[in-house]
């Protein structure tokens, strides 16, 4: 059944009855014009709700206004603002890096890898599944992601890098398909196509999202893989499997699509819960999660414990995947503006 549009004075009515100021002053009128009705109400209401009542209607707790509301929002648009502008940054160099990697490791095998768009033939790929596992360490209390190319268990998540692949090859050919139909619309497009016919890797992937990347990256050789691995800085197994740290950071670039995602459409961000694991050894993000020191010691208590399995799947997950590909002074300005 659908539900009909809601003026503003319905609205006004329905929020009264559940309990929510809104008649208060004409600024209350102002914000219900001002905003879409869901992502203001809906989107921001529920630290404000009290729990649901024999008759399943929302109520607010007592004098709550909407100004609170709209607190709450501007506090995430400007977590949202925050995060867009450094994972712009950080995408600019996961396609430098990853597609340099590509150039090196497989240029050696080809006369040209960009003649008839050769860098997406399936030679130059690993297509084999893999099988993924959450495990936790009963001993050390830490949770890790144990990966392998042949089954688990029957409790693993597959990885299938055919359908990565397919995936990637054919977002690359509609991204080429749309540079040759309308040459003008970039110049460096343009100048390629119109001196050799051809669209390079390195110029296609800045028409490719970050999403179109991550399925470029799980699906390269592991040569590819650690040499970008390298060239980012992140290689170090000293506390982790090589194997173990190229998948960790095949999460990491899906938990920054899914962040830049989420930054880019206006969505709530704040208290989104995170499903892609990280272990807590990747790149030591088990330091970078609340009550660290409890942790080390082992006195932690059942409700720090908890808070910290909410943590590492919520805006902490966003926060250390966007932090360790900033620079010093980058990092050291991003968690001032976090603070702020």
């Amino acid at each position: 059944m659908s539900k009909p549009y809601s003026y503003l004075s319905e609205k006004s009515y329905i929020l009264k009855r559940r309990n929510l100021n809104t008649n208060k002053n004409l600024n209350d009128k102002i914000l219900l014009n001002q905003y879409n009705y869901y992502n203001l109400i809906n989107a921001y209401k529920e630290p404000f709700l009290k729990r649901r009542t024999h008759d399943g209607e929302e109520h607010y707790k007592d004098d709550v206004e909407i100004e609170h509301l709209e607190a709450l929002y501007i506090l995430d648009t400007k977590i949202r603002s925050l995060f867009l502008t450094n994972i712009l940054k950080i995408e600019e160099e996961i396609k430098h890096n990853l597609i340099e990697s590509f150039y090196l490791i497989n240029n050696p095998l080809s006369d040209c890898l960009e003649v008839e768009s050769e860098y997406l033939h399936k030679k130059y790929y690993n297509l084999m599944n893999l099988y993924s596992e959450n495990q936790f360490d009963r001993n050390s209390k830490k949770f890790h992601i144990e990966y392998s190319e042949n089954e688990i268990s029957e409790n693993n998540f597959i990885i299938d890098r055919t359908d990565n692949y397919y995936k990637f090859v054919s977002n690359a050919y509609r991204a080429i398909r749309e540079q040759k139909s309308n040459r003008s619309s970039n110049r460096s497009v343009s100048s390629y196509l119109e001196n050799h016919e051809v669209v390079p890797l390195w110029i296609l992937a800045n028409h490719l999202t970050l999403g179109n990347i991550s399925y470029f990256y799980i699906t390269q050789k592991k040569e590819v893989q650690e040499l970008f691995l390298k060239k980012i800085g992140f290689y170090n197994k000293k506390d982790i499997s090589l194997t173990e740290l190229i998948f960790n950071t095949s999460n990491i670039l899906q938990i920054l699509t899914l962040c830049r995602n989420i930054c880019a459409h206006n969505e709530r961000l704040y208290n989104y819960d995170v499903k892609i694991p990280i272990s807590d050894n990747y790149l030591s993000f088990s330091k970078s999660l609340p009550y660290h020191e409890s942790f080390e010691d082992g006195s932690m208590n059942w409700d720090k414990s908890n808070k910290r399995k909410g943590a590492r799947r919520g805006l902490y997950a966003f926060i250390f995947s966007i932090y360790i590909f900033l620079d010093s002074k980058e990092k050291s300005q991003f968690i001032k503006e976090i603070n702020k």
